[in-house]
């Protein structure tokens, strides 16, 4: 292994100035995820799976997913510990004996959300990830990934098997590959391995010349690719309180929807307050959860908020995220509540910004001058502001400050 094998920082500056945010594939930037997802995306020239999870799961998960999962290091390959709350991935630059050298990010708090490169014995790990492992000598890749002996079918790893319609020989289990000779039904042949490959299961023989022959036998099912949605509203925040209320709208989901989980956590001392909530379905369609600073080692300031479904196949998907700021209680106002009821009509006596959620930081999207009205379903504090709420027409809900 020569020398400069390790590539070094080639995470994208955006990302790593941004963490908590969501990566191309659906990971948190800044985070060993996304930081392994970009390197196999940039120099393993793979399409970075989506729906791994956390670091934690990605050996499971990838299994499930046909890639091979073992103790073995090689280039290329992702290093994965299941220990602890999330676990932890890096990518494998070089094997050095018995020792392997990582690249990573967000490892432990003194490199939190920054590169991070070390030489650890090669068991330190609890398994590699094999999804397009690299040549020991640099890194240029396989033509094609090297098919895995996880099929997932009924059929044994060797025997007889029996056609029942004609089917091609190959010289390598490639769809595209010529057709060699062919099986009609009813005939049989002896084979001596199966691997996954291409879409199919193939079964393999050697030929009497001492040639590897393959034959598809079985379509593999396409997995559908999730898509998921979901905004993010801090609403009813509370700074003298610490307290403030998420609600997740918009809710769409292709793969089936079975809970919507909410974990926060506030910027302080990393994730050491870390709370998983599970967010409740409302009369409305929305999704809540409440918050207590009380619940977070009564921490004020910046706070992380992260959307996860749990989809219909039991898998945890990333949708979105986002912050909110809980001020220290001594510098805050209690805004006067505004004397009218908590819904009704409103009428404007000046100009009005519509918002898309409750911060005044938001960006304005139309506004109601003076004399206008507007029927309005609810009225909330956030902000240091009394706000009106109600549906557009597009069913996105509306936020207007009125004092």
């Amino acid at each position: 292994m020569s020398n400069n094998s390790r590539i070094g920082d080639d995470y994208p500056v955006a990302w790593r100035n941004n963490p908590g945010e969501w990566d191309s594939w659906g990971y948190a930037t800044a985070y060993c995820t996304s930081f392994v997802a970009n390197r196999l995306y940039q120099v393993n020239k793979l399409d970075t799976p989506r729906g791994l999870g956390h670091a934690r799961q990605w050996g499971g998960n990838a299994r499930s997913m046909g890639y091979r999962v073992d103790n073995i290091p090689t280039r290329g390959s992702v290093a994965y510990l299941d220990d602890g709350l999330y676990g932890h991935v890096a990518w494998v630059s070089a094997v050095k004996g018995d020792n392997v050298e990582i690249e990573e990010y967000n490892y432990g708090s003194t490199y939190q959300f920054r590169y991070h490169s070390r030489v650890v014995p090669k068991n330190s790990f609890t398994g590699y990830i094999h999804f397009k492992d690299l040549k020991s000598s640099n890194t240029s890749i396989p033509d094609t990934p090297t098919p895995t002996d996880n099929t997932g079918s009924n059929l044994a790893s060797s025997g007889s098997y029996q056609f029942t319609e004609r089917v091609s020989i190959k010289a390598e289990p490639k769809m595209s590959a010529p057709e060699l000779a062919y099986y009609e039904a009813g005939n049989t042949v002896n084979y001596d391995k199966t691997l996954q490959a291409d879409g199919y299961v193939w079964i393999s023989y050697l030929s009497y010349a001492g040639n590897r022959r393959y034959i598809p036998v079985q379509k593999l099912s396409t997995e559908v690719k999730p898509e998921v949605k979901g905004t993010i509203n801090v609403t009813n925040k509370n700074d003298q309180s610490g307290t403030f209320d998420v609600v997740i709208s918009n809710i769409s989901s292709n793969v089936g929807l079975k809970e919507v989980q909410v974990p926060i956590w506030s910027a302080k001392n990393g994730q050491d307050d870390l709370k998983w909530y599970k967010a409740v379905k409302q009369s409305d369609g929305t999704y809540k959860t409440s918050v207590k600073i009380s619940d977070h080692k009564n921490d004020r300031g910046e706070y992380l908020i992260h959307l996860y479904y749990v989809i219909d196949s039991g898998k945890q998907i990333g949708v979105g995220g986002t912050t909110t700021t809980v001020e220290s209680a001594s510098t805050t106002s209690n805004p006067s509540k505004p004397s009218i009821p908590n819904s009704g009509v409103y009428t404007f006596k000046g100009h009005a910004s519509i918002k898309a959620e409750p911060k005044i930081s938001a960006p304005e999207l139309a506004y109601y001058d003076a004399g206008n009205t507007v029927n309005y379903d609810s009225l909330i504090q956030a902000d240091g502001h009394y706000w009106i709420s109600y549906l557009s027409y597009s069913g996105a809900r509306r936020y207007i400050a009125i004092n």
